[in-house]
Order: structure tokens, then C-alpha cells, then sequence
């Protein structure tokens, strides 16, 4: 598949327009798990947007959002909460970790819930109308155990 063009012209256009060009031009074909061809109109049923609720995210969550409007997919927005902003003792070892305070995990998630709420409304309110789009908040680790 022809990949995305990235020049100044190309800009004017939003990548969904480029997306779709590209597979009007090729008809882009799949092989999928039961040993037959479909479309990848047909393909595409569910994308993942994680976000860090940062400008930067921006571009990307607006991309998935694009890409479902095309392929009518359904878009979950993911964010997720580091355990070491719950626990910043993690890691630590047992004696350092007393002197370090608890945060409330529950109403962390929930708080971050909410901006990631508000994140969506306030950036993307033009698009979401007609589209599935489904918000999740969690909690995970960068850290590793050895």
C-alpha cells in the first residue's frame, strides 16, 4: 500500500482524505483467518487510541477518530494512570516506602476519567457525534521486577 504523503501540499488535506484515496487507488485487499479476501473497509472493526491527555496526543487520537469515521469502526480513547503515581513508593525498598503517602486510587482514576472526558469534548466534540466511541481510564506499570 502506498504509504501517506508528509509534504506541505499534502497537509491541506487531512490524512483521512490521503487514507481513502489510497484505497480507492488500490482497492486494498486483506487475507484474512477463514482463507478468503475481503476489503479492508471490511477489515478494520475496532481501533485503539491511547492518549497521555498531551497536545501531542492530540494528532493521534484525531487520526483514529478519522480513520473510524471511514472504516464506520468502533474507537476506544485508552488512557492510562502509571501505578507509580498511585504508589510513589514502588519500587522502593521497605524502609524508604513507610515514608511515603498513599494516594487514593479510586478517586485518581475517577479524576483522570473525567479529564479524559473533558479532554475529548473539549478537542474533539465535531467528530464523535456519529461515531462508536468507547473512553477507558486503567492503571499499569513501567516497572519491572528481576
Amino acid at each position: 500500500m502506498a504509504a501517506l504523503a508528509h509534504t506541505p501540499s499534502a497537509t491541506r488535506r487531512s490524512l483521512t482524505e490521503q487514507a481513502e484515496e489510497v484505497i480507492r487507488r488500490k482497492q486494498a485487499m486483506l487475507y484474512n483467518k477463514n482463507n478468503s479476501y475481503q476489503s479492508l473497509m471490511d477489515a478494520i472493526q475496532k481501533i485503539l487510541a491511547p492518549t497521555d491527555l498531551s497536545d501531542i496526543s492530540l494528532a493521534g487520537v484525531r487520526y483514529a477518530l478519522e480513520m473510524a469515521a471511514l472504516f464506520a469502526a468502533q474507537v476506544y480513547i485508552y488512557h492510562v494512570v502509571l501505578y507509580e503515581e498511585v504508589e510513589p513508593s514502588f519500587g522502593l525498598d521497605e524502609g524508604a516506602a513507610l515514608h511515603v503517602s498513599m494516594i487514593d486510587t479510586k478517586a485518581l482514576l475517577a479524576e483522570r476519567s473525567r479529564t479524559l472526558a473533558q479532554f475529548m469534548t473539549n478537542n474533539f466534540k465535531d467528530i464523535t457525534a456519529n461515531l462508536r466511541v468507547r473512553q477507558e481510564t486503567d492503571m499499569a506499570s513501567l516497572a519491572t521486577k528481576f
